[in-house]
């Protein structure tokens, strides 16, 4: 079961009728700009998702009393543990800032640099170039040795080199 909302919110799910049938719950508002922001029909259980997964990350802070290092320290963590590439990564950056600064109007929000955490907190992935080549063995290098069996390269010939045969 999901803890209490701190935005006062009914738990119910998206859709289903609020407690008071004169207002809209919380989730109906969040989709209301999902829909304004133009996110997908399709993407937008997903975005709930994320955004409620936030909500239980933070869920002994009131979402009013949520700092930017809250936010921000959720990202990485977020990540790696629920194993997202890329563009899930930014999906759950995006649907974040929906959550807090479009809908909740949390004053941290508006202080994260949002451009930046989408960009910069998925990392490489594992089979990257420059990862691969930073987690190869130290103890075998692939060319160990190999200037050493090539007398030019580890010292000065003595005499000059035979020259070219010629082609006649």
């Amino acid at each position: 079961m999901l803890p209490p909302s701190r935005l006062g919110w009914a738990r119910t799910s998206p859709g289903s009728s609020p407690p008071e049938a004169h207002q809209p719950s919380g989730w109906d508002r969040y989709l209301s700009v999902l829909e304004r922001n133009r996110v997908p029909l399709k993407q937008r259980r997903w975005y709930v998702l994320r955004a409620e997964d936030f909500i239980d990350a933070v869920w002994t802070t009131r979402m009013g009393e949520v700092s930017a290092e809250q936010i921000t320290a959720l990202s990485p963590r977020y990540a790696r543990e629920q194993r997202l590439n890329e563009w899930h990564y930014r999906q759950t950056v995006v649907a974040v800032q929906l959550l807090l600064v479009d809908l909740a109007q949390v004053r941290a929000g508006k202080s994260v640099d949002w451009a930046d955490w989408k960009e910069g907190g998925c990392g490489l992935e594992p089979d990257h170039p420059t990862i691969a080549k930073s987690s190869a063995p130290a103890s075998a290098p692939r060319f160990a040795g190999s200037a050493q069996s090539v007398p030019h390269f580890t010292s000065r010939p003595t005499r000059s080199p035979k020259p070219w045969p010629s082609r006649r």
